[in-house]
């Protein structure tokens, strides 16, 4: 797959970032899944339970499907960065962000409904092999 790339203002990705890192959470979690999606003209950061979702402008392309990254790693690169604009690069596995020392590699991580619903598992039939029992007591005629 070829890289897809966004570039957005350094300022207004921050924002939006602490805009979702303000959500209260049951516990804590260190991994917090940011599902990126951009769409007409505008990028999307949605948080794992949708619970949040902050939207900027942006220029480029990028995947259809999005791309799912950790919020705090991002907001650690887009921090780290030190140009107005940063350039978000889609690959096969990862998300880059170049800075003036290199490049920071966020992983993809798995997200979607899967994990939002847990449904129960059924429960054994435990009658279904039982002989049939009448009561022996009592007598009807």
């Amino acid at each position: 797959m070829d890289s897809l790339k966004l570039t957005v203002r350094r300022t207004e990705l921050l924002r939006a970032l602490r805009v979702l890192a303000t959500n209260r959470r049951r516990r804590f979690s260190s991994v917090v899944p940011v599902w990126l999606s951009f769409h007409d003209g505008a990028l999307r950061l949605t948080e794992e339970r949708g619970g949040v979702v902050a939207g900027l402008p942006a220029l480029g392309t990028w995947p259809v499907a999005g791309a799912t990254v950790g919020l705090f790693p991002l907001r650690r690169a887009a921090e780290v960065a030190e140009t107005e604009s940063i350039a978000l690069i889609a690959t096969d596995d990862a998300v880059l962000v170049p800075t003036p020392r290199g490049h920071v590699s966020l992983d993809l991580l798995d997200f979607g409904p899967k994990h939002a619903i847990r449904r129960p598992s059924p429960r054994p039939d435990r009658h279904s092999d039982l002989p049939l029992f009448t009561w022996a007591g009592r007598r009807t005629e």
